[in-house]
């Protein structure tokens, strides 16, 4: 069985990994926002980056389900273009992994500094979306970024007042 950071990963979540390391590495050069249209969930359709975050939040459920959309989808596209994925192993030195819980304050500060990655309320890119985790309070998403974004996303988490994204050393056994 895959492990990330010395956890054992189900062959599901391996491969949604696999699968978003090898999209979000592709599409760098389309820009650092990570928001392609094909991958939008439902949950946040709203272009109003408010609206998505009053969806997120007053529906904590469908989260999953986005998440699982998401990766169904970048699946979908990956098959039909033969995109090849890394081994997950490289992965982990291709990118980093970041958790969200949303409860966040909505500043606007972290937009410009993660070049868009981070919009008005702090929600990050949803093509690096891969996992989540039910919790008692909000659900966690977890996402991956490549290195070559790594400063710019590090640099919008820094300049959030609060701590509602950080990066992950060890998946918790709870993510999906």
């Amino acid at each position: 069985m895959p492990t990330l950071f010395g956890k054992d990963m189900d062959e599901r979540t391996s491969l949604h990994l696999r699968q978003t390391a090898a999209w979000c590495t592709q599409q760098l050069s389309a820009g650092f926002t990570m928001r392609t249209a094909a991958l939008r969930p439902e949950l946040v359709a709203s272009d109003a980056p408010l609206t998505q975050l009053y969806a997120i939040h007053d529906h904590q459920e469908l989260l999953p389900t986005a998440v699982s959309f998401i990766c169904k989808q970048r699946q979908q596209i990956i098959e039909a273009t033969g995109l090849a994925l890394p081994e997950l192993d490289a992965c982990l030195k291709l990118g980093r992994v970041y958790c969200t819980d949303f409860d966040t304050d909505s500043c606007a500060a972290a937009t410009e500094p993660s070049r868009g990655f981070f919009n008005d309320c702090d929600i990050p890119g949803w093509d690096s979306w891969f996992a989540y985790e039910p919790t008692d309070k909000l659900t966690r998403l977890y996402g991956w970024v490549p290195n070559e974004m790594y400063d710019a996303v590090n640099y919008g988490m820094l300049v959030i007042p609060v701590e509602c994204v950080w990066w992950v050393e060890r998946l918790p056994a709870a993510a999906k």
